[in-house]
């Protein structure tokens, strides 16, 4: 007597496709969260040295200026990431930036305990002077003569 049993390798696959489907699609939207990650970091000094090297009388002035910087940077540049911005000038101009990426389906509710992942990046960038700085660049190329 032989028996067969047609159709269990199927119930199997069922379970095994699924959670190749989940692997994949978490492998994705990791790749997403690596990409936003780098280009927060790139944008917020970029954003920092733009203000820092405009020459001011105030602080309203370099603000204005990271501020527009700021909004150019910040919008349709990321994957399924909400960012929002914050500058702060004093002697230095300091940019955070931070978002919030949501994950579909429970995968990662269940790994980590919420369905976003969070990203913070700060970035600062000291304020020079344009005199100073041409002066100290003309003192450091005498010292190579």
């Amino acid at each position: 007597m032989r028996r067969e049993f047609l159709g269990y390798f199927t119930v199997e696959a069922t379970f095994i496709m699924t959670f190749v489907l989940y692997v994949c699609v978490f492998i994705l939207y990791m790749g997403f969260f690596q990409y936003n990650r780098c280009i927060m970091q790139q944008n917020a000094y970029r954003i920092a040295l733009r203000a820092s090297s405009f020459y001011r009388d105030n602080n309203k002035e370099v603000f204005r200026v990271a501020d527009q910087v700021a909004d150019i940077l910040c919008s349709d540049r990321y994957i399924a990431l909400t960012c929002e911005y914050d500058i702060a000038v004093k002697t230095e101009v300091s940019v955070t930036l931070s978002g919030k990426m949501e994950f579909p389906g429970m995968l990662f509710q269940f790994m980590q305990g919420t369905d976003k992942a969070e990203l913070s990046i700060r970035k600062d960038s000291h304020c020079l002077n344009p005199v100073i700085f041409i002066r100290a660049c003309r003192q450091l190329k005498q010292l190579e003569e």
